[in-house]
């Protein structure tokens, strides 16, 4: 009888251990499966903190393009400005070059070089015919 009930509480503390060893199981399994999870996360948590620099050095970038772009247009202002006033000058020392001329001074140079000379004729040809 002692033998009959040994056995049974045998067979109980088997049965609890293959139930402790089968919640065992599952914990550990529980258990991967939050280590995959946390890894995921960290992975995630790696990718969001690339993801923030290279925003950040994009909206770094954005700022010297616009920092550029602003040194670009006043350079053409510059530029546009010191053209005008060349222009201005050259313009200016044209007109004051032209007052100090006579005017039609050329003229008669050109009035010259455009018009053919006119001879009048010779004497002895018309006492020839006389």
């Amino acid at each position: 009888r002692k033998s009959l009930e040994m056995e049974r509480a045998n067979l109980e503390l088997k049965r609890k251990n293959s139930e402790f060893d089968r919640k065992s199981l599952e914990m550990e399994m529980a258990n991967l499966e939050l280590k995959r999870k946390n890894s995921e996360l960290e992975i995630s948590l790696e990718l969001e903190r690339k993801i923030s620099e290279l925003e950040k050095k994009n909206l770094e970038l954005e700022k010297k393009n616009l920092e550029l772009e602003m040194k670009n247009r006043w350079m053409v202002k510059e530029k546009q400005e010191k053209n005008r006033t060349e222009l201005s000058r050259d313009n200016t020392d044209i007109l004051d070059k032209s007052e100090d001329e006579e005017p039609f001074a050329d003229m008669s140079e050109h009035h010259k070089k455009n018009t053919k000379s006119v001879t009048t004729p010779d004497k002895n040809r018309n006492q020839i015919t006389s």
